[in-house]
């Protein structure tokens, strides 16, 4: 990154990072050696318990943690835990951080895995925990029903601004109980449904928009979320058909904020040790939020915006508090007012700063990330636990559906799906089973965002198991969009993202 900006708090090939591996007596350091895809079986470890290990003396045990979750593993692995891609190895991802502006301090919310980041970034809060459910589904249990806050779509339906989420597969965002009853509404739409959206008409395209990837491999494609062991290659395509069906449209690219940036850092190392913070509520029982987690890219990208670098600090909590604050919203959390303080979470409002839209951005056609042929060969062996626990949750949905129309329709739940005699099928299997239930449903008929029916699970006392954490969470690419506000001088600045 330095290469094109030196202001950027980026990797210095003079002065390296180093992590010395305890296990195989040897120190690695940052190097531009980053593979595009290493292996199927190579799982970098980012649970709570692994990014605290991680962050001690100062950024100094990355190598140290993923050695501890991969006994087996060869030692040449901390050369790819350390490594970072060299200029234009990631074609889209660098075209816009040359073209757009990238914030060197956004950090992740909170030191762990997926499904807490996940939750900042839509709620302000994971109501206090810090671990996501394994594969088992006695586990998932205890998360189901758990997640009752109140999210920014509902500040937004208070005000009846129009949103969607647009998603790759299956939306790991049904977990929060708010967003659940919408699930067949036409607020869930696939990524085909995105790129309509985009060619249609400016005024049409909602609001707010939030773009979840491709957990896993299934009936939708393969996986684009950039999680260990998957490769980079698909989420980058991810990235530019963003780009490409935003920028084709004139009138919507000019009134709209994307926002690239990933849950959490996946496990590999950075240099910069994450800033305090304050507790977004009183849910501190067993962390006290007052650290934020490992950094992770971040880029801006609009037409309003101009090239550079922004040191501002952010976290996943800016968006809430950039939106709610656009649109006279109430806060969600208390890291997101000002009034609580130095440590609260930058607004980035301000980068949006011309007078006028720039002519000089990327066209549409600029981000061709290359398609492979056979993107199957840079995936995973088989599903990781965050990825049989989105599965399991999903299943827990359908069930619970299921026993509402049966309920409805006054058939005894004794009839409850049975599970086949031969057991349990595998979970790739349960995967594309879902996924078709998902689409058949979708397509029987339409559910009006106002008649939406999956009901509210009742308050739950569960709480995250205190045990050793699970391993890794998916952190693939999330996409945001939000609004800008609007001018007085005729001007149009975006309206959203």
């Amino acid at each position: 990154m330095k290469a094109f900006d030196t202001s950027i708090d980026g990797i210095d090939p003079q002065h390296p990072g180093i992590n010395f591996d305890e296990k195989n007596q040897q120190t690695f350091s940052q190097q531009d050696v980053a593979a595009t895809f290493v292996r199927p079986d190579f799982k970098v470890p980012h649970e709570f318990d692994d990014v605290q290990e991680q962050i001690r003396d100062g950024m100094g045990h990355f190598v140290d943690a993923y050695c501890h979750a991969n006994q087996q593993a060869p030692a040449t692995d901390g050369d790819q835990v350390m490594g970072y891609f060299p200029d234009g190895a990631l074609p889209v991802l660098h075209a816009l951080a040359k073209n757009f502006l990238v914030c060197d301090r956004w950090f992740s919310s909170m030191p762990g895995p997926t499904w807490p980041n996940r939750l900042f970034a839509h709620s302000g809060t994971s109501l206090g925990d810090v671990l996501m459910p394994d594969g088992v589904l006695s586990t998932v249990r205890m998360f189901f029903g758990r997640y009752s806050q109140p999210t920014i779509y509902d500040r937004l339906d208070d005000k009846q601004i129009p949103w969607k989420i647009y998603h790759g597969g299956v939306p790991q965002s049904i977990v929060l109980n708010r967003l659940k009853p919408q699930l067949f509404s036409s607020r869930f739409q696939s990524m085909d449904g995105f790129v309509a959206d985009c060619a249609g008409p400016e005024q049409a395209f909602p609001s707010y928009a939030f773009i979840e990837p491709r957990y896993f491999a299934g009936l939708a494609g393969e996986e684009n979320d950039q999680h260990s062991p998957a490769g980079v290659v698909a989420g980058e395509q991810l990235i530019a058909d963003v780009y490409n069906a935003i920028r084709k449209n004139q009138a919507l690219w000019e009134s709209t904020l994307l926002i690239v940036t990933y849950d959490e850092h996946g496990g590999f190392y950075d240099h910069v040790l994450p800033p305090p913070t304050i507790a977004p509520d009183d849910h501190t029982d067993i962390h006290a939020f007052d650290r934020l987690g490992v950094r992770v890219p971040a880029i801006l990208v609009s037409p309003w915006v101009a090239r550079g670098v922004d040191h501002t600090v952010y976290d996943h909590t800016s968006i809430l508090r950039y939106v709610c604050e656009k649109w006279q919203l109430p806060h969600l959390c208390r890291r997101t007012q000002p009034a609580f303080g130095a440590n609260v979470t930058g607004n980035f409002a301000s980068a949006i700063s011309l007078a006028k839209a720039r002519t000089d951005t990327p066209p549409p056609s600029f981000a061709g990330a290359p398609r492979l042929a056979a993107l199957a060969a840079t995936g995973p062996a088989d599903f990781g636990d965050a990825q049989t626990a989105l599965v399991s949750y999903a299943e827990l949905v359908r069930q619970e559906i299921d026993a509402q129309a049966m309920q409805a329709s006054g058939k005894s739940m004794l009839a409850a799906r049975a599970v086949p005699a031969a057991g349990v099928p595998p979970v790739d299997q349960r995967a594309k089973a879902i996924e078709q239930w998902m689409i058949d449903a979708k397509q029987v008929e339409p559910v009006p965002v106002s008649n939406a029916q999956i009901a509210l699970p009742q308050a739950t006392v569960a709480v995250a198991p205190a045990g050793s954490a699970p391993l890794p969470a998916a952190s693939g690419p999330v996409v945001a969009a939000k609004a800008t506000g609007g001018r007085s001088n005729g001007k149009k600045r975006p309206q959203r993202a």
